[in-house]
């Protein structure tokens, strides 16, 4: 498989930005987060997008970028947690990439999530629910095309501990010497 790219798919919260930081860093590659680069073009946070223009204005201009950095190469790129289930981005998303669905297990994913709950800056996707509750629908809608879109799968290792970023670098190195041998 011939790749210049890579692009880091999964749920909210399962670490795809961190991860994508720590694994651009190993690979000696940059990296792009799709989400990053909707509040740099638009000039406001997702959550402003999403209130006032809606989801559907939101997904276009997700669509954009997708197309803009899957042009890129040497790259690692972050994607938001719904940008590979729309069939517009898989195609873009997989020209020239490794894909790598993130797989964070639920619990993990609902105490990060609690835990910045206060200081997040992302619409709900769900209204009137539980982060539990939410989580568990969308995985339900989702889980499929994470793992039919994927070229590989990642179980990152629960970084629930006080260690977390020194897991989160452990596991993007392992990842970065299984990548490097695919470069060869």
């Amino acid at each position: 498989m011939k790749f210049n790219k890579i692009v880091l798919i999964g749920m909210r919260g399962c670490g795809k930005s961190h991860f994508a930081s720590c694994l651009a860093k190993e690979l000696k590659w940059r990296k792009i987060d799709t989400d990053d680069e909707i509040v740099k073009k638009s000039g406001k946070e997702i959550s402003d997008i999403v209130k006032s223009h809606g989801w559907e204005t939101f997904r276009n201009l997700e669509h954009d970028i997708c197309k803009e950095v899957s042009q890129k190469k040497n790259v690692v790129i972050s994607t938001g947690g719904g940008a590979i289930t729309f069939t517009r981005n898989q195609e873009v998303l997989h020209k020239n990439a490794l894909v790598i669905f993130l797989f964070v297990d639920f619990k993990t994913l609902v105490l990060r999530l609690k835990k910045r709950e206060s200081k997040n800056k992302r619409p709900a996707l769900i209204n009137n629910t539980s982060i539990a509750d939410e989580i568990k629908q969308i995985w339900e809608e989702r889980a499929d095309i994470y793992f039919d879109n994927s070229d590989l799968i990642f179980k990152a290792k629960d970084d629930l501990a006080k260690n977390a970023k020194m897991n989160v670098e452990k596991n993007a190195k392992i990842l970065a010497k299984k990548v490097k041998k695919l470069l060869l």
